[in-house]
C-alpha cells in the first residue's frame, strides 16, 4: 500500500468514527448544539471519498434529519443543497429539483453568503448559457 493510500484509508477511518461517536451522542441523548450538523458535514465527507460506501439516499437522508433536527442551524441545510446537486448531477433526472429548490431558497434567507451558493448560481447560470447557446436561431432547423 503506497503512502497516499495509507493516508487515504487513515482520512476514510477518522471520519467513520466521527461519525460513529456523533451518532452515538445522539441516540443516547448526550448530542451537543451543532452536533446534527456536524454529522451531516462528516456524512458529506465520507460521501465523497473514493468507493464510499454512503448512498446518496443515506447522505440525504441523514441530511434531512440532521436539517430537521435543528432547522436554526444553517450547516445541515447548506450540507443539504450540496448533497442535492451531487445526488442531482449522479441521477440525471430532476427527481429532486423541487426540494433542492427549496432548500436553496432557505439557506438563501438562512446564511446568504454561504459557499454553496455560489456553486448552485453557477451551475444554473451554466446552464442557462449551454441552453441559450444551443437554442435553434432563425433560419436555422427547428426554428
Amino acid at each position: 500500500m503506497s503512502d497516499i493510500e495509507m493516508r487515504l484509508a487513515q482520512e476514510r477511518r477518522f471520519v467513520e468514527r466521527r461519525i460513529e461517536a456523533l451518532r452515538e451522542a445522539i441516540e443516547q441523548g448526550r448530542a451537543k448544539p451543532g452536533d446534527a450538523g456536524r454529522l451531516a458535514t462528516a456524512m458529506y465527507e465520507l460521501k465523497s471519498m473514493v468507493l464510499s460506501p454512503v448512498t446518496d439516499e443515506e447522505l440525504l437522508e441523514t441530511v434531512r434529519w440532521a436539517h430537521a433536527a435543528d432547522p436554526s442551524d444553517p450547516k445541515p441545510l447548506e450540507v443539504l443543497v450540496g448533497a442535492l446537486c451531487v445526488a442531482r448531477v449522479r441521477a440525471g433526472d430532476s427527481r429532486w429539483d423541487a426540494e433542492l429548490d427549496a432548500a436553496t431558497r432557505e439557506l438563501e434567507v438562512r446564511a446568504p453568503d454561504a459557499p454553496v451558493l455560489d456553486l448552485v448560481r453557477r451551475a444554473r447560470s451554466d446552464l442557462q448559457s449551454l441552453l441559450e447557446d444551443n437554442r435553434p436561431r432563425r433560419g436555422e432547423r427547428g426554428a
